[in-house]
């Protein structure tokens, strides 16, 4: 990953070769469309519904994998990042590391981890509405890069953190100052990479290099960080929660439906939807149903009446369970 010049939220595309995804040309090989009574369902605190599963048989395919090791961390088989939570309805939480770079009071580099493949996935995507990029420290510059895969293009973008001393920022407050944000407005990111670097000027990390020796940059979850002035000083911060998107292959719900051997959305009252920000399509219970749409006979009737949200019934009226 090459270092940026100095900017500020500014978004790049770069037009490259076609890269084919993984399965682009010809279907999933031996997908899974239901999986067996024996499939594990959980790692550790991770329930693992279908269509992901710990093995071949247990998956809808390769993508779906994930790896519950010895002690019970769940993890993306074919990238490594630790799964924090998956939810029917499309997305995941993972785990993305932190990336830094550290210079000694002479303005020499002596610590960089930059990262330049955290999702480097088939099915899956960057969430562009839930997610930021965040940058910690004085005269730093991150960025985040990625290969779009809806529109086949690199896409990147960035934000430039300044200050003269820890006195100048305040903590809750990220805004260019010690610490800036930068949205993530493409849709359909994968092979995402993030960095951190200084502006360039040896001189200014020689004056400033005791005060804020390192810088660091972030994608995370929107929310899940709080700035502190402190944190200058003293990162310590590993990992961040970020959302991911995923669906199933990379075709139209028209053009799966076709297929019904290999079509995801099993259950009689489910209902396939296009995803929005990527490829494919994803399957969900029809209106009064509830459960697994992957599953045959996953979707079953819900009483709206047990549960608030499934009604828009105020305290004193009398909820009636609605016939489907």
């Amino acid at each position: 990953m090459g270092r940026l010049s100095a900017f500020i939220a500014v978004d790049v595309v770069v037009n490259t070769e076609l890269v084919p995804l993984e399965g682009e040309d010809e279907g999933e090989a031996d997908a899974v469309t239901q999986p067996n009574s024996n499939c594990t369902k959980r790692c550790g605190p991770l329930e693992i519904p279908f269509p992901f599963g710990t093995d071949e048989s247990c998956s809808l395919d390769s993508s779906f994998l994930i790896s519950c090791n010895h002690t019970s961390t769940p993890y993306l088989t074919h990238n490594n990042s630790t799964v924090l939570s998956i939810s029917l309805d499309g997305e995941m939480r993972v785990s993305a590391a932190v990336a830094r770079g550290c210079y000694d009071v002479n303005g020499t580099r002596i610590n960089e981890t930059s990262y330049d493949k955290i999702f480097n996935l088939t099915h899956f995507s960057f969430s562009s509405s839930k997610n930021k990029l965040t940058v910690v420290g004085c005269n730093t510059i991150g960025e985040v890069v990625g290969y779009n895969v809806i529109e086949r293009r690199n896409y990147a973008t960035g934000c430039f953190s300044v200050c003269l001393s820890v006195n100048e920022t305040t903590s809750g407050i990220c805004t260019g100052a010690g610490c800036c944000q930068s949205p993530i407005p493409a849709s359909g990111l994968s092979d995402i990479g993030i960095g951190s670097y200084s502006s360039g000027a040896d001189s200014y990390n020689a004056v400033f290099g005791n005060i804020n020796p390192c810088g660091y940059a972030f994608v995370a979850e929107d929310g899940a960080y709080n700035f502190s002035s402190a944190d200058l000083v003293n990162f310590r911060h590993q990992s961040f929660p970020v959302v991911v998107d995923w669906a199933v292959g990379n075709q139209t719900c028209e053009e799966a439906q076709k297929n019904t051997s290999s079509y995801a959305c099993r259950a009689d009252k489910s209902e396939c939807y296009n995803a929005t920000k990527g490829l494919g399509y994803v399957c969900k219970c029809s209106t009064g149903f509830g459960g697994n749409p992957y599953l045959v006979g996953g979707c079953q009737d819900v009483d709206e009446c047990m549960n608030k949200e499934w009604n828009d019934c105020y305290s004193r009226a009398i909820c009636k369970k609605r016939s489907w």
